[in-house]
């Protein structure tokens, strides 16, 4: 393999590189189908049986698939200039394509400006826009338990524009056919199946990526609209569509201005740390060409990258920068030791040397990532397939394309001796790892119980306003809602009826005691003969919709208004208490309700009924809007405190409570992504300290050689729980990096440590060669890269900044880690003995 090799790369150097560039090339033109996918179906947990109840809950009650406009408008909210803006404003929403209707308080059915009776109400409804009085709306819209603080808020200056969607139907049936198939799959498919879904899903996919792209564009003329009308107010755009798609905008602008910045920069730097245009030109070849392999190999395979996924590109720059790194150190100290030698006989001892620690970093790394691959959520799987994919492109790259230009190139002259900045810090970290072993030690372990304590702070936590700037639109609209309008991230709780339980029916019998008589009297000629008492009908065969049973769901109500981190609530009771202002008494009547629920016109049931209860009355639905920016406990908690008191406290049975919608399926994913990271964690170690053992043969080195990536990774974990960074679906996968990044280093040192003990028998004297030859490049590549991702601080997008910074981070810890701790335990722990020599 080795002659092989030396044929195909090192003498023919140009036909190699003819051959690779040709096929990086080749792979590279599928990276135009390369897309980001920022749906929420890629951010939820496989399996999870409540993503059921959230599909369920939208077909019955209707799609949280909608945009909200916020207006203050500079003048009176209810003044006519305001109005007619208002109503200029909702004919343009109402003419764009996707937009299926446009709610505003325009058009809401309004029932106390003035108070109308049933017989009215029958009659027609009556709005702003058919003529209502304004200033009696106003009181009645800064007042209604439904409208206030949803619609208008209690103050009556701001108000919302709810933006509802068309349904996707098309793409939802592709959706539930790929879902069937994919479960069916657990028990085998047949052929014609496996051909189906493979056919299923790409329809699907290509479904998505032009809903993606038509929610884009729709996203872009509503901002257009409102751009127009900014003169006169102050006006945001918010709902769950435009945060995904806002986020995407921001990863895909991230990608190419950051991923410009970060390029030039590491140029910069290779250019300072090696002062040649030969180790500028090739690393970056390399890395361009590993990048753009990656990226076609995923527009080849229709594999999309997600929010998770999509620092992929900066982590193999990473990985193959440090790879081409370490190769150029050795060659340029071979050169040094060999200032005669032949270009050929260089790159070769230096491939001959690099090529088992390099092989086994890339193997350690996979497993790292590898780690991710079993945790049930999708676009997580696909960074941890993508990067281990990745790593193997890197590597190859980096022992193909590297060396076959390096062999086009003449050995030139050594690198003259000079100021080094590498030098000068390696050699101070020898001079530390001799001399301060205990004090070294010592702050180790101090650095180890911080971390620690850190680490008991974590927590689990996704809120999508932490995401942003406070600067930008998007921070300052979410922030609005969630002040002015009744919070943000929607959450349904959906109480059923209990199993095999008859209908509860007030056993007050005495319907007409309380009836108001002119109430009565208006619609005793029209319900005389329409009512008899088989069409009594829902108060008597529903489980809740009856008076008995309506005090319940006040109840309920009551308490999901009374915890903090809810904020507008609307259900069944809400509907009661505007139903009270028709009928005074039709919380206390059973008859009389099921009167009012018949004599409802169709619009005013389908705003007050029929998205908060079934058509049955078995069923009824509360609908949350959960802060995002005021929230002072973990979701898991609120969530947790709400299922517990319905349950032990309001006494419905377990099997009768679901909670569902967005904040409980990213809450489950989120959760589900701690545990499985948490339990492989050790896996990976395990796993890490078994390869080890193949290649040091050595059980104590192994051991040793770990402690570094625990630290790595304990720190920066410790790090975020210390200053509060919650772990979310893009934090959460730092571990996993941490562990990749220490173990390369790790690796290279011990390899170069054990060769020089091997030839000199002396600790001291193995530490400094293998500080002044592999720890200077572990230098180069750990300062290029932390400086390197320093620029994505810069970002507007938060989770961009913290894998900048944490990265960063990681590279710093894992540079001093394996400079000063790691050397120590090998002095400590670990004589190697030099392997016998056959005669």
């Amino acid at each position: 393999m080795i002659d092989l090799y030396h044929r195909l790369i090192l003498k023919n150097p140009a036909l190699a590189l003819f051959v690779i560039l040709c096929l990086v090339g080749s792979v590279g033109y599928f990276a135009k189908n390369f897309r980001l996918d920022a749906s929420s179906d890629s951010l939820l947990l496989e399996n999870d049986p409540t993503l059921n109840d959230y599909r369920n809950t939208r077909d019955s009650y209707g799609s949280d698939e909608f945009l909200v406009v916020t207006y203050t408008p500079q003048d009176d909210l209810f003044s006519e200039v305001a109005l007619v803006n208002l109503a200029a404003m909702k004919v343009e929403f109402a003419a764009l394509g996707r937009v299926e209707s446009v709610l505003t308080l325009m058009d809401v059915p309004l029932i106390d400006s003035p108070r109308v009776t049933l017989s009215e109400l029958a009659e027609g409804i009556n709005t702003i826009e058919a003529g209502a009085s304004p200033e009696l709306a106003k009181q009645e819209l800064t007042n209604s338990p439904f409208y206030t603080n949803l619609l208008v808020n209690s103050s009556g200056t701001t108000t919302a524009l709810q933006l509802n969607l068309t349904a996707n139907t098309g793409l939802a049936n592709l959706q539930f056919r790929r879902d069937q198939l994919r479960v069916l799959r657990k028990q085998g498919l047949s052929s014609k199946q496996q051909a189906e879904l493979d056919q299923v899903t790409f329809d699907y996919n290509r479904a998505t990526e032009a809903a993606q792209a038509s929610q884009a564009d729709l996203i872009v003329e509503v901002r257009a609209i409102t751009e127009r009308y900014r003169a006169a107010a102050e006006i945001f755009l918010g709902g769950v569509p435009m945060i995904a798609s806002d986020s995407i905008d921001y990863i895909r602008g991230d990608l190419y201005t950051f991923g410009v910045g970060v390029l030039s920069l590491i140029i910069l730097l290779l250019a300072i740390a090696f002062r040649k245009p030969r180790w500028v030109i090739l690393p970056v070849l390399t890395c361009f060409a590993s990048g753009t392999v990656m990226l076609g190999i995923l527009g080849l395979l229709d594999w999309p990258v997600t929010v998770v996924s999509s620092n992929f590109i900066s982590l193999m720059l990473i990985i193959t920068l440090s790879l081409c790194v370490h190769l150029i150190v050795h060659f340029r100290e071979q050169h040094r030791v060999q200032p005669g030698g032949d270009q050929l006989t260089l790159v070769a001892h230096t491939l001959e040397q690099k090529f088992y620690p390099c092989m086994y970093t890339g193997l350690t790394t996979i497993v790292g990532f590898g780690s991710l691959t079993i945790s049930g959520i999708r676009p997580v799987i696909d960074f941890g397939w993508m990067m281990c994919l990745g790593v193997v492109v890197a590597f190859v790259l980096s022992f193909t394309l590297f060396p076959a230009a390096l062999m086009l190139l003449s050995p030139g002259k050594p690198s003259a001796a000079g100021f080094d900045i590498s030098e000068k810090v390696t050699g101070w970290l020898a001079v530390i790892t001799r001399s301060l072993v205990k004090p070294t030690s010592f702050a180790f372990v101090l650095i180890l119980g911080i971390a620690l304590l850190g680490i008991s702070k974590v927590s689990v936590e996704n809120r999508f306003i932490d995401y942003f700037n406070p600067e930008t639109e998007i921070y300052q609209g979410m922030e609005l809602l969630d002040s002015e309008l009744g919070g943000t991230i929607p959450l349904d709780v959906v109480i059923t009826a209990p199993p095999f339980e008859e209908p509860m029916v007030d056993p007050v019998g005495e319907y007409f005691d309380d009836l108001d008589a002119d109430f009565y009297d208006d619609f005793e000629d029209d319900f005389d003969d329409e009512y008899d008492e088989e069409d009594a009908g829902i108060t008597a065969t529903s489980y809740w919709f009856n008076t008995f049973q309506l005090r319940q769901a006040e109840t309920i109500q009551q308490y999901l208004e009374s915890v903090p981190e809810t904020g507008k609530v609307l259900s069944i009771d809400t509907t009661m208490k505007i139903l009270g202002f028709i009928a005074p008494n039709v919380a206390n009547d059973d008859f009389l309700l099921s009167v009012v629920y018949k004599s409802l016109p169709p619009i005013i049931k389908e705003s007050l009924v029929d998205p908060y209860m079934s058509e049955d009355g078995n069923e009824l639905r509360f609908s949350i809007r959960m802060y995002e920016s005021n929230q002072t406990r973990p979701r898991n908690e609120v969530l947790t405190e709400i299922r517990d008191t319905l349950v032990n406290d309001l006494e419905l049975g377990a099997d009768q409570v679901k909670l569902t919608g967005v904040a409980v399926l990213y809450n489950n994913m989120l959760l589900s992504l701690f545990r499985s990271q948490i339990l492989t964690l050790g896996l990976v170690f395990v796993a890490i300290v078994l390869m080890f053992l193949v290649l040091f043969r050595n059980l104590t080195v192994s051991l040793v050689a770990i402690a570094p990536n625990i630290l790595a990774a304990f720190a920066v974990l410790g790090v975020m729980g210390l200053v509060r960074i919650p772990l979310d679906l893009m934090t959460i996968t730092i571990a996993a990096i941490c562990i990749g990044i220490a173990v390369d280093n790790a690796i290279h040192y011990v390899y170069r440590y054990r060769e020089e003990y091997w030839v000199s028998g002396d600790h001291n004297q193995a530490l400094g060669v293998a500080h002044d030859t592999v720890g200077r490049a572990i230098f180069y590549t750990s300062v290029t890269v932390t400086l390197g991702f320093s620029i994505l601080s810069l970002s507007n997008f938060v989770p961009t900044v913290y894998f900048g910074l944490l990265t960063g981070l990681a590279m710093l810890v894992a540079l001093v880690a394996n400079l000063t701790l790691l050397p120590i335990l090998l002095g400590a722990f670990t004589p190697f003995e030099k392997p016998a020599i056959s005669k």
